[in-house]
């Protein structure tokens, strides 16, 4: 399906209940586009906020929502202001415009700025998980909750203060009393979601925070129960966005600001995807995915819970290797681990493959964080293992920083897998099944030993079997780990008889068959080569 709407769009929403996708336009209006019919549909609201204020220049959409337990309401952010339109009536109910007055704070920590009434602009436009109260976010941080019943201000805060909004507040701690004041991020995203009951909620924010902080990844503000609307004072509506239970930073593991982010519903498609999230997918500064887990934000393995084309850039990748398997090999390699519970379950079956006797095509990628992905790049009626191998070099090597790996090499008829490190060493992986380690045999394997500066004698073959991960009951586990050289390792070829030849920078060339080591000296360091078997 192929469609080009007529302007551009800057905000997009759908519902699992609706055959329409809503898009917001550049030029301010509001479109419907039949997912069911593939045309574009003859509903359109035009911008409501120009035939409000017809001095507006630009008011385009920057946000849309539909309220959670209203089809029939959808909730526009333009850049002035939010509207809320009934699509029942076909006409707006609410128009929600911010302004500060002089004296107030808002999220502004400049003296000079604050003496003067502003409007700040709008950024985001979302709804409470009930659809009793708006939240509307702005381009200086501020964060302002509204009343849906009148449009009353209930209260306004930025990540640190609340009650922004009143002349004479603080000005919070990001302000200075020197005169130096620090320049807040904007909100790159909110997302008010809930647990399994809808009126205790939480603010999951990307951005908003002083420049000058040094912890990156989302905020999180926990509301907690929602108080009764109906029976509650304003005073008590009012303190509960104030006082959340509980503020903290979900990390980010390469410590990146995170500008967009999903979050993973456990069961509900409903209320925006934002019920009862299991996980947080999140797109960093530096163009990477993180998968968190929610709420405490320990980051999770994306093998097993995501598709193979995010786990490329889950973290970036900086090595690719392609091997051609033998077919019954590559079918047999299906890893048995503990895996964890997977997002998405179901779907139809593939159509009966037509390839069946060929070779298969295996990826192997290398990861910034140390680890490696082996993946089928067949696709459709090629693809019959469909399972992704991971493998941990930051357990294996027992370190957490200098983890690049500089070459890769696979066997397609061993399923042996060599790896070479920036920093040196050489890891060799085989398929088996885990044992323990009482029960792992002596090496067979003539090392050759090296005295350091110490006067310590160290093996130049350093048996690893142990290292295997203890979720792993049968996969692609270590079995010995080549150390006796500081270079780098520029090459690694593996032959499908079960030789292993590995070429370092400073030109050190070895090869090994688990038997015997020989070594030899190139006049270059080695770049390139190629093992005949």
């Amino acid at each position: 399906m192929t469609y080009s709407p007529p302007g551009g769009v800057n905000a997009v929403v759908a519902e699992t209940g609706l055959d329409w996708v809503f898009l917001g336009l550049h030029n301010g209006e509001v479109i419907a586009y039949d997912l069911d019919r593939l045309i574009l549909s003859p509903f359109r609201i035009p911008n409501l906020w120009k035939e409000r204020s017809t001095k507006a220049v630009l008011c385009p959409v920057v946000s849309l929502a539909i309220h959670p337990r209203d089809i029939g309401t959808l909730l526009v952010g333009y850049l002035e202001g939010a509207v809320v339109f009934s699509i029942k009536r076909n006409e707006p109910t609410l128009f929600l415009q911010f302004e500060l007055p002089p004296g107030a704070p808002g999220a502004d920590t400049d003296p000079a700025l604050i003496q003067v009434a502003r409007r700040p602009k709008v950024s985001h436009a979302v709804w409470h998980p009930t659809g009793t109260f708006i939240l509307t976010t702005h381009e200086d941080s501020c964060m302002v909750f509204w009343d849906t019943k009148d449009g009353r201000i209930v209260q306004t805060r930025t990540i640190q203060d609340s009650h922004v909004h009143i002349p004479g507040a603080p000005l919070g701690i990001d302000a200075d009393p020197g005169g130096v004041f620090n320049v807040r991020e904007p909100i790159f995203r909110v997302a008010w979601c809930s647990g399994e009951n809808p009126e205790n909620t939480s603010l999951v924010i990307a951005g908003g925070n002083s420049t000058g902080v040094h912890a990156k990844g989302l905020t999180l503000l926990e509301l907690g129960n929602t108080p009764p609307y109906l029976t509650s004072s304003w005073e008590v509506l009012s303190e509960h966005f104030a006082s959340p239970k509980r503020q903290r930073v979900l990390p980010t593991p390469t410590n990146a600001g995170v500008v967009d982010f999903c979050l993973i519903p456990k069961t509900s498609p409903h209320y925006t995807g934002a019920n009862d999230p299991v996980a947080v997918l999140a797109i960093l500064e530096s163009g990477e995915l993180a998968l968190l887990n929610f709420p405490d934000g320990h980051p999770l393995s994306p093998t097993y819970l995501l598709p193979v084309s995010l786990c490329l850039v889950h973290p970036q990748m900086n090595l690719f290797n392609v091997t051609m398997f033998n077919r019954q090999k590559w079918l047999g390699m299906e890893e048995k681990r503990v895996k964890p519970s997977v997002f998405l379950e179901g779907g139809s079956p593939l159509c009966k493959p037509n390839k069946r006797y060929e070779i298969r095509t295996v990826a192997q990628t290398a990861h910034q964080d140390g680890t490696i992905r082996i993946w089928d790049a067949s696709h459709a009626d090629e693809l019959e293992n469909a399972d992704v191998i991971e493998v941990d070099m930051a357990g294996v090597l027992q370190r957490s920083e200098g983890l690049t790996v500089k070459a890769l090499k696979m066997s397609g008829m061993t399923g042996e897998m060599a790896v070479g490190m920036e920093s040196g060493e050489m890891v060799m992986f085989n398929w088996r099944k885990a044992v323990t380690s009482a029960a792992l045999p002596p090496v067979n394997l003539d090392t050759e030993e090296e005295v350091d500066g110490t006067g310590k004698v160290e093996e130049s073959i350093v048996d690893i079997r142990s290292r295997s991960h203890r979720r792993i009951r049968e996969g692609m586990l270590p079995l010995f780990m080549l150390k006796d050289n500081a270079s780098e390792v520029k090459v690694v070829e593996c032959s499908d008889v079960g030789f292993v030849a590995v070429g370092h920078a400073d030109g050190q060339l070895k090869i090994i068959d688990l038997r015997v080591i020989y070594q030899a000296s190139t006049l270059i360091p080695c770049d390139r080569f190629n093992m005949l078997n």
